[in-house]
């Protein structure tokens, strides 16, 4: 693990330690970035989950409003009031209707449309297209209310943390992987007139390497809600920029003492 904390410190701390990374062998490299991903997607699920958990009550309380009395119970939906109810809450809008009576949602409502009926519930994101379709037996039974949904959402991060961790560092691992490797190829292309040059696996490492500033960087002004110029702007300039300078540092160490590289 110490190598792993050496190698994120020298991808970090200047272009000149690259220097100390260029020549490792290419497995400890891609072990590194494996490992850079899974703390990277860790750091970045926990807080919009500390987000996601702070704002969810202030969501439970502005969607309770308005909300029509009913309940779930033994997978169908309960309700002691004439139906079909439209009830348009603060949220977006539910239609109680046990019958399907209803086959549409009313023209009047342009955003999402919750329709209740006896043993499922369909959701229009956008009018004219086709609902999604949720079973109601999927759902805990009692009264639908600010508790219901506060709990409801709940379990729902219990269950999405997880997943949305791994589908990050899986998606993070492979389009770092093909970034690395597009620069990688493509500058081994361009540099072979140029001595002393790099052997694949070098600039596979340096480029693995670099990608590590600019995904700091972005993490950091995500975090804290730092919104200057684009993101995806700042991690592309920051992954050029080390890319270049890095590589020069690293050509430059592979010099005979006494010669310069021009």
């Amino acid at each position: 693990m110490k190598t792993y904390l050496q190698i994120f410190w020298n991808s970090i701390r200047g272009f000149q330690s690259y220097q100390l990374l260029f020549r490792n062998p290419l497995k400890v490299t891609l072990i590194y970035w494996f490992l850079f991903c899974v703390v990277l997607s860790t750091v970045i699920v926990s807080i919009r989950y500390a987000r996601f958990s702070r704002e969810l009550p202030v969501y439970a309380q502005e969607a309770s409003k308005n909300l029509p009395e009913f309940s779930f119970k033994d997978g169908q939906m309960i309700t002691p009031l004439p139906t079909p109810m439209i009830s348009n809450t603060n949220a977006c809008p539910i239609i109680l209707d046990p019958d399907d009576k209803i086959a549409k949602p009313p023209d009047q409502f342009t955003n999402s449309v919750f329709q209740i009926g006896k043993s499922k519930i369909k959701i229009w994101m956008k009018p004219g297209t086709p609902p999604w379709i949720l079973s109601i037996k999927d759902f805990p039974n009692g009264r639908v209310d600010g508790d219901y949904i506060l709990e409801l959402g709940k379990q729902g991060g219990y269950v999405m943390a997880p997943f949305l961790l791994v589908v990050m560092i899986l998606l993070f691992y492979v389009i770092g992987l093909l970034q690395a490797l597009f620069f990688a190829t493509l500058v081994s292309f361009l540099e072979k007139t140029i001595q002393p040059s790099f052997t694949f696996e070098e600039m596979l490492n340096i480029s693995t390497c670099a990608l590590t500033p600019g995904a700091v960087i972005v993490t950091v002004y995500w975090a804290w809600g730092i919104m200057v110029i684009p993101y995806d702007l700042i991690y592309f300039f920051s992954y050029i920029v080390f890319h270049v300078m890095a590589s020069g540092a690293c050509r430059r160490s592979m010099l005979p003492p006494e010669q310069d590289e021009y």
